[in-house]
């Protein structure tokens, strides 16, 4: 907020008038308002505010909505822009109580919302409960009990979960719901309410706030004709007013003062009372009230064939209604708390793409920093193995290689789960065999069976269709992962995975595959979490047997993307079986399995040349030391980023681009956008391989976009790297 330092003179004036604001609240208003008229230029805009904020305390101490308006208005802007959230939490409160007296409801919503908006911003949970108690007494205004009801319950909701100590406020919200029942004719809930608040009256309490549950009872009694009780209330409230200045309340007390009367048959006291409560509300400019007399003098003027009144009061009654709470009115409010309702939708769904988006990005780059070093680990670990090693520099290199890659499990488990979260994970239908799926797997994972000594069969029944169409990579993930768990935890028993068809509704099979093993089983208590990350049961599996904790999760989430069910049963000591449900179509024609590639002849006596664009150290080693073994008459040359890549490009002729992505000065995306676009033929033809640690299929896209032939993510094997380096080299 602006700093001010006002002349002494002034400051003193101020401190004078607010001194007068307890016992005599019109004489310090009236000063602060000359103050503000001659010292207008000397003034900060800050420490007008303040008067102006002063100045509406004062007149709302006075009761006089009008002046209270003028000020609150001229103090709004200056808080909103400086951004102090308290004071222009408290004008948006004020300006909604006074608005909604006033009979303007759309603007009360307006100002009311803006408060409850800012409470929550700041999740001051007390503001919200004011701000939603107004909102349930607007919605009352309006005749809209069931939303007045919501806003009620919502401040309950917020006392009762924060535990919050306030006799006053429960006080009030269970009159606020006991009166909202009682219009709606819930009377056994309306009495659960006023009964609750009568018990948590306290003498300290205001005026008002005392009479809020005895005028509550006498309310519900009028409602349900038990005039008797209704009066003993009436007659507690009015004893409790004797000698006390309090309008608002008198005006209250003097309108179900007259509905008894209406409702003994008095009539003339009735309609004596309505006329008294008529010209209180106007002076005091209480709308609602005004609206609500008017009504019941001319149904009272009615019932007794005084025609001229009653349509005299009637004219009034509608003239005043339409005007401030006529259809045009209504639909103001509905519209603008519909508008409030499609900003807080839009607010929170761009914040929801804005956290999927940082999650995304943060896990890319977490993705890029690991994999790069790992990179170097992964690719020394297979030159180093191809040397003369000793026994136990042997059992050293082994135990770094699974750390290696264990490391490398946990990255692309974590990075899948961020893919499925932020919707980046596709699938792709594909027509395959499914024996040939089932012995591929089998041979995955034979040696792990032969160091567990045990055997690993499939059958699969006689009515599943041999070739199907669907996802078979994540089918493939799934069954491995679950797979891989029954073969960890078994030991000399049979692994078996099951295939059968439980229905079959054209053109879609309902294939289950169950996986079953004999091993050491899992506990009761710890089958419900089973597909949870880093569940219970992982703990203490993933000490003992090796894991991250988050493979199930990711197979039910696969399985979840794929319109499918999984499920477990399980005993200990006895063994688990997972049984996976998924829709999965007859394939219409097989893809020819393909041959393993082996490394081409001629290629190993080609004196290819080759640029490879790397600013990692260890990388540019690794990968020249790799292409040198794999390659003996290749020749390497290496650019630290995408600038130096051009500049040798324009000097020396080369057979391929083994092309980084993230670089300094100019990076992969860039250059190969530049070799495509800005060089000349035949440079501009070069086949580019895009060597990457992000493994997003945004990212693999982007490279093809660009021009790149081909891509293999870090850490890669050296005969994957060889063997695309064949696929692209003519």
């Amino acid at each position: 907020m602006e700093e001010t330092t006002l002349p002494n003179q002034i400051t003193e004036s101020i401190d004078r008038a607010l001194k007068l604001s307890i016992d005599k609240p019109s004489e310090a208003a009236k000063q602060l308002e000359e103050i503000l008229s001659k010292h207008q230029n000397e003034i900060s805009l800050a420490e007008k505010a303040n008067i102006h904020y002063q100045l509406a305390e004062l007149f709302r101490l006075q009761k006089n909505q009008h002046r209270e308006l003028r000020h609150l208005k001229e103090c709004l802007t200056f808080y909103n822009n400086v951004g102090d959230s308290e004071r222009n939490y408290l004008c948006h409160i004020n300006l909604g109580r006074i608005m909604a007296n006033l009979g303007k409801y759309a603007m009360a919503l307006n100002h009311l919302m803006k408060a409850l908006q800012i409470a929550e911003h700041l999740n001051n949970i007390h503001w919200q409960i004011r701000a939603h108690n107004n909102l349930g007494l607007l919605h009352g205004r309006m005749f809209n009990y069931d939303n007045s009801i919501k806003h009620f319950l919502e401040s309950k909701s917020l006392i009762k979960t924060n535990a919050i100590k306030d006799d006053l406020l429960q006080m009030r919200t269970n009159c606020f719901l006991g009166n909202a029942y009682t219009r709606m004719r819930l009377f056994d809930r309306a009495a659960d309410h006023f009964i609750s608040a009568y018990s948590e009256l306290k003498n300290h309490f205001s005026i008002t706030d005392y009479l809020m549950p005895i005028r509550g009872m006498a309310y519900l009694h009028l409602e349900q004709n038990q005039l008797t009780k209704a009066k003993i209330y009436l007659d507690k409230a009015d004893q409790f007013l004797i000698d006390k200045e309090d309008s608002f309340s008198k005006i209250n007390l003097l309108m179900l003062k007259g509905s008894y009367y209406k409702l003994s048959k008095e009539f003339n006291l009735a309609i004596q009372t309505f006329l008294e409560v008529l010209q209180l509300s106007e002076k005091e400019k209480v709308m609602v009230l005004q609206i609500e007399s008017l009504h019941e003098l001319a149904s009272i003027y009615e019932s007794r064939n005084d025609f001229q009144n009653s349509l005299s009061f009637w004219k009034k009654y509608y003239e005043l209604k339409t005007k401030n709470v006529g259809e045009e009115s209504l639909y103001n409010v509905q519209a603008l708390e519909l508008q409030y309702k499609f900003e807080e939708a839009v607010k929170a769904k761009s914040a929801a793409e804005e956290a999927v988006e940082m999650k995304e990005h943060i896990m890319l780059n977490l993705s890029h920093e690991i994999r790069t070093p790992m990179n170097s680990i992964h690719g020394f670990l297979q030159l180093l193995q191809r040397t003369k090693l000793d026994e136990e520099q042997n059992e050293y290199v082994s135990v770094i290689g699974k750390s290696t890659i264990t490391i490398l499990d946990i990255i692309e488990d974590v990075l899948q789960l961020t893919k499925i979260s932020t919707g980046n994970e596709q699938l792709e239908e594909r027509d395959f065999n499914l024996a040939d799926l089932l012995e591929e797997i089998k041979q995955m994972l034979s040696l792990k069976c032969q160091q567990n000594n045990l055997a690993f069969v499939y059958k699969v029944a006689d009515d599943v269709p041999s070739s199907i169409r669907g996802d078979v990579s994540h089918l493939k993930q799934i069954l491995v992962n679950l797979c891989n768990n029954a073969v960890k935890f078994s030991m000399n028993s049979p692994v078996e995975i099951e295939v059968i068809s439980k229905g079959y509704r054209a053109p879609v099979y309902d294939l289950q595959f169950k996986i079953i093993d004999h091993g050491i089983g899992i506990s009761p208590e710890h089958l419900p979490q089973i597909f949870e990350t880093f569940n219970p049961a992982s703990f203490v599996t993933n000490k003992l047997y090796g894991g991250t904790g988050l493979g199930l999760n990711i197979c039910k989430k696969l399985t979840e993307m794929m319109h499918g069910t999984i499920s477990v049963t399980s005993e200990l000591k006895k063994g688990t079986t997972f049984y996976l449900s998924l829709p999965l179509k007859r394939a219409n024609q097989i893809e020819k399995p393909k041959r393993e590639k082996t490394i081409d002849e001629r290629l190993l006596n080609r004196e290819i040349r080759i640029l490879l664009v790397e600013d990692n150290l260890f990388n540019q080693k690794l990968a020249s030391k790799s292409i040198a073994i794999a390659l003996p008459k290749a020749t390497v040359d290496v650019a630290e980023n995408g600038m130096m890549a051009i500049e040798l490009l324009n000097k020396n002729i080369y057979n391929i681009v083994l092309m980084d992505i993230q670089m300094p000065v100019m990076n992969g995306y860039e250059t190969a956008t530049f070799i495509r676009k800005q060089m000349p033929e035949p440079i501009n033809q070069i086949p580019i391989l895009a060597q990457t640690a992000n493994v997003m299929k945004s990212e693999m896209d982007k490279c093809f976009e660009v021009g790149m032939n081909d891509y293999i993510s870090k850490p890669f094997a050296i005969n994957i790297l060889i063997e695309k380096i064949q696929n692209l080299v003519k």
